[in-house]
């Protein structure tokens, strides 16, 4: 038995096609129950209900090709152009990214054992297995869930493959003097600023790769290469203020919660986080679709006390390991510096997010297979790789449990209440999803206890009004709805749902208005465009009805379909209450 595991590794670490295989079985296998996961939390809105993502014209208007994440939104475009909102091709899409970053994660460790400064080191003699266990833990681990099963976390996942795409076309280029190669990095470079604001760490981590592969310190710190480096920075930091401007960055945000974020107690915070980050990766158990946190402003909180000591113990760790196990080095840098835009001093309305560990978990991988093959080596001889296979398996079945809570919105959300029974906006989206499902009693019940825990959270204040609206409450509802625009004076949902019960109450002037309303605020919404028509319709508007109509049209061709749908729905109403009026007069 033994030498048939020894046959398959030795295949699948030394031919690419082989590789490959393996790596598209291992990935579907995992994530084959994630195919008809709904979309969830940021999806909708983001992605789902997008108008701006069903034409190309429509999507330049909404957000600037010049901006980060415009890649990612024109993936979605393409998706939608192809299957409508057909979730399968979503998850399909994004596993595939994740595949294909797996891939190139396999060569660039394969392709750091043919630098100079490892290519005739002992430990390149294991580097197919080194780059073959690196890659499998990458894709396996359970903690990449979040970015591949979460479809809007695709603009995470095409930022690491365009990131890691850089680091390896710039490492290809310096071993072979070629400069196509490192166009092709600078090229994969901009394509990862614009897919997230995460990937601009590439310029230090180009330099990291530099310092570590190629020069020794006193070459690294020769005025020449220093100038170098300044202008290829210059010309990077300007770019990158093309895309973001300093006060969007670190202008001061507020949680949902309505507590204020700075520069300052974001950082103070993510000390703490570190270690949480930590054990997600290291005990595999912790992991929520939300984890809320608040901001910590005393940097003497013992959990922001253990998060510097743990810090300054990785920076520690990866300067005396620098000389003799360099590549154990190299594996911590990347983790930090690839985590050092969204974990350090730039304030972001959620505080920790698991999908900020995707592109880092490149690193705690490379440094969980150079561990366990410096310890396991010398005692258990040729047999090391076993563990890597007991490992991977492990990380396999998990990931596969992991997936089954993003099986529909109530499994995600009642496995966030369970890990944070306080957490308002889980108990708010978990009613809300009970609420979808029909089951009334618990949508009720959880959002109860959201408003006891936050009365102000105008979220549950709008699911609760719809909840007890469709019970025949409509003025409470009304009373809810409005509560909530108090608080959120923009909120669509509120909105919307104030025009249906004007709606219900055949009051449609006062509902055409309100959908004018929402269209100040969103002025591409389709959906409102054709439910404004409808009530002037009703309201006995048809002529102004026609001119929100044809807008609807040019925004959504498909809008046809639902006119005509409204048009028969209309024609039967008339009809009925034709037939009641000829039942009374006789």
């Amino acid at each position: 038995m033994g030498w048939l595991i020894d046959d398959f590794l030795d295949n699948i670490s030394s031919k690419k096609i082989y590789f490959i295989i393996a790596v598209c079985i291992i990935g579907f296998l995992i994530y084959s129950n994630t195919f008809t996961a709904p979309f969830v939390f940021d999806d909708i809105g983001t992605v789902y209900g997008n108008n701006a993502l069903r034409e190309l014209n429509l999507l330049l208007e909404w957000w600037s090709f010049l901006k980060p994440r415009f890649l990612g939104y024109l993936t979605f475009l393409l998706n939608y152009k192809i299957a409508g909102w057909n979730l399968a091709l979503y998850h399909l899409t994004n596993l595939l990214i994740h595949i294909l970053t797996t891939f190139f994660v396999w060569r660039l460790v394969l392709l750091i054992f043919e630098t100079p400064r490892f290519k005739e080191s002992y430990i390149s003699t294991h580097k197919k297995y080194i780059a073959l266990f690196c890659a499998l833990i990458f894709l396996t681990h359970p903690i990449q869930t979040q970015a591949v099963t979460y479809i809007v976390q695709r603009f995470t996942a095409l930022a690491a493959l365009f990131y890691i795409l850089s680091v390896y076309f710039f490492i290809k280029a310096r071993i072979k003097k070629s400069l196509s190669f490192f166009i092709f990095s600078i090229f994969s470079m901009l394509l990862a600023f614009w897919s997230k604001e995460n990937a601009f760490s590439i310029p230090v981590m180009l330099i990291v790769c530099e310092l570590y592969f190629f020069s020794n310190f006193r070459k690294f710190i020769n005025l020449k290469f220093i100038a170098l480096w300044i202008f290829f920075f210059a010309v990077c930091i300007k770019f990158i203020f093309q895309l973001v401007s300093l006060s969007d960055a670190f202008g001061k945000k507020v949680t949902f919660a309505g507590e204020n974020i700075t520069s300052q107690n974001y950082l103070i915070s993510q000390f703490g986080i570190l270690i949480r980050y930590l054990k997600l990766l290291i005990i595999l158990v912790g992991q929520s679709i939300d984890h809320y946190e608040s901001p910590i402003n005393n940097i003497f909180e013992p959990s922001v006390v253990a998060g510097i000591i743990v810090l300054s113990f990785m920076v520690i760790l990866a300067v005396i390991t620098f000389r003799k196990y360099r590549l154990i080095s190299f594996s911590i840098a990347w983790f930090l510096v690839s985590m050092s835009v969204e974990s350090s001093f730039i304030p972001i309305q959620d505080l920790m997010v698991e999908h900020r560990l995707y592109l880092p978990t490149f690193g705690f991988s490379l440094f969980i297979t150079l561990i366990i093959y410096y310890f396991s080596r010398n005692k258990i001889a040729k047999k090391w790789p076993y563990v890597f296979v007991i490992l991977i398996l492990i990380y396999g079945v998990m990931t596969f449990a992991r997936n089954n809570v993003w099986i529909s919105k109530v499994s995600i959300w009642l496995d966030a209440v369970k890990k944070n029974s306080n957490n308002d906006r889980a108990l708010t989206n978990l009613g809300g999803a009970y609420s979808k499902d029909k089951n009334y009693k618990q949508a009720q019940y959880y959002l109860d206890k959201s408003l006891s825990i936050n009365p102000k959270n105008p979220d549950a204040l709008v699911i609760k009004g719809a909840l007890i609206g469709q019970q025949g409450q409509l003025d409470e509802a009304l009373d809810l709805f409005y509560r909530a625009l108090e608080l959120f004076p923009n909120h669509i949902g509120a909105y919307s749902n104030i025009a249906v019960i004007y709606y219900k109450q055949e009051k449609y002037d006062e509902a055409a208005n309100v959908y004018k309303k929402i269209l100040e605020i969103s002025p591409d919404n389709v959906t409102v465009y054709e439910m404004l028509s409808y009530v002037l319709v009703l309201g006995g508007q048809e002529e102004e009805a026609k001119e929100y109509m044809q807008k609807a049209i040019r925004l959504d061709s498909s809008s046809v379909d639902t006119f005509k749908k409204m048009e028969e729905s209309l024609k039967k109403s008339r009809d009925t209450k034709s037939l009641e009026s000829s039942e009374t007069i006789n």
